[in-house]
């Protein structure tokens, strides 16, 4: 009788759990800090046997197989158990929680499989477990649930551009990236809303792991409206612990730096994965360190980010590095955007395109951007008014009862 793909999950979950307990309250490691780096070593090593894939999914048609099954959210609770040992191995005015409180912690239902890494001190509030919410707390639930239903089931999963990623022509490149970026935001942060709505009907408060990011002025604010969770544990569990060791300006900030190559093979242990966070440490150094000190006009800045969205998510997403490196070659290839045949092209691949959730990804984040001018600091207030949030509601049961696959769930 075949292992049902449920309980072959929770094996490798259970052992961690067991041995991230252990160690925690028998041991004191005395090189606790190189413990995040370990786990990306071991995720690299796992991607490369082919038992986990990359957070982008399979756009080469790589299939789960029975054993890469063991592995399901892997990723995420390997980054959880490395911080709640760093957070109570051998720290005596810590006292360990309780195994069963570890075991929760790890594996919080609705947040297992794409997050937010939450720190272990949410393990304070699960004693508020199970305690009937308020009424506030529903209808403040019911607004995120809401909203994260509508951005991944009505819009995320009917952005489909994969049948673009072959194309090595710049501009179905640049589109091919520019949909994707969008599919992964309305994926990734329709699910993370769901958990943080979830997360209030359970009466704990977790990390909103979004706020409006294509906003951002430049890439600093961006990194932390962007998967805020797994930038505030990267700094506390990697940047925090070795930035004593670094004493100039300078050599910081290629610390910070080096800390986008670490979350890019943490997301898979691929060359374009490499080339991912290396792009994305090298433009960050050079914002801080040369760029964040001198006046860019605006329009050069909004050309800026609009670049820096696209060529990353360009190198996120095809892990076919021959075909990758022509891509990159064609866009400085001017005979390209004056070919003829190259526009048929573009005309054939955009007629596969969903037109209306594009549309409506690009009416969400204008949206955003006005909510950001009004200085609404409260996130997405502006979709959980109750008018919005009723519309959004109605939309999602006609719209949205789709299928597709969540992104950031990576097995």
């Amino acid at each position: 009788m075949l292992i049902s793909k449920a309980y072959m999950a929770t094996v490798p979950l259970f052992i961690t759990t067991l041995l991230t307990y252990y160690l925690s309250v028998n041991h004191h490691l005395p090189h606790k800090k190189y413990l995040v780096l370990v786990s990306i070593c071991l995720l690299i090593i796992l991607n490369w046997a082919g038992l986990i894939t990359t957070l982008v999914g399979s756009v080469d048609g790589q299939a789960a197989n029975d054993y890469s099954l063991l592995f399901i959210a892997f990723p995420f609770y390997i980054l959880s158990a490395t911080a709640f040992i760093s957070e109570y191995s051998g720290n005596k005015n810590n006292k360990t929680p309780a195994f069963i409180d570890c075991a929760l912690y790890l594996a919080l239902p609705f947040k297992l499989l794409s997050g937010p890494l939450e720190s272990p001190s949410v393990i304070r509030q699960f004693k508020n477990i199970g305690v009937i919410p308020s009424t506030s707390r529903l209808i403040i639930g019911f607004t995120w649930i809401t909203l994260g239903l509508f951005m991944k089931f009505v819009i995320g999963n009917r952005l489909q551009p994969i049948h673009l990623i072959n194309s090595v022509d710049p501009i179905i490149s640049i589109i091919c990236a520019l949909i994707f970026e969008l599919k992964f935001y309305f994926d990734f942060a329709g699910y993370s809303f769901i958990a943080f709505g979830l997360a209030k009907w359970c009466n704990l408060n977790i990390i909103c792991n979004f706020n409006h990011p294509f906003t951002a002025g430049n890439v600093v604010l961006f990194w932390r409206c962007w998967h805020i969770s797994l930038g505030q544990f990267l700094q506390k569990n990697i940047l925090l612990n070795f930035i004593r060791d670094f004493k100039s300006r300078t050599s910081k900030a290629y610390l910070a730096s080096f800390i986008f190559i670490i979350s890019a093979m943490w997301h898979g242990g691929t060359f374009n994965y490499l080339l991912w966070g290396v792009f994305h440490g090298v433009v960050y150094f050079m914002y801080i360190q040369y760029i964040k000190h001198t006046r860019v006009p605006k329009v050069l800045a909004v050309l800026g980010m609009f670049s820096f969205f696209i060529f990353g998510r360009m190198l996120a997403i095809d892990p076919n590095i021959e075909r990758l490196i022509l891509k990159i070659g064609n866009i400085f290839n001017i005979t390209y955007y004056f070919n003829e045949l190259s526009w048929h092209l573009i005309k054939e691949s955009l007629l596969y395109l969903n037109n209306k959730a594009l549309c409506l990804a690009a009416s969400f984040i204008a949206l955003e951007f006005y909510q950001v001018k009004k200085q609404d600091k409260d996130f997405y207030h502006l979709f959980r008014r109750p008018l919005s949030i009723l519309a959004l509601f109605i939309i999602f049961l006609i719209f949205g009862t789709n299928s597709g696959e969540l992104l950031y769930a990576r097995i």
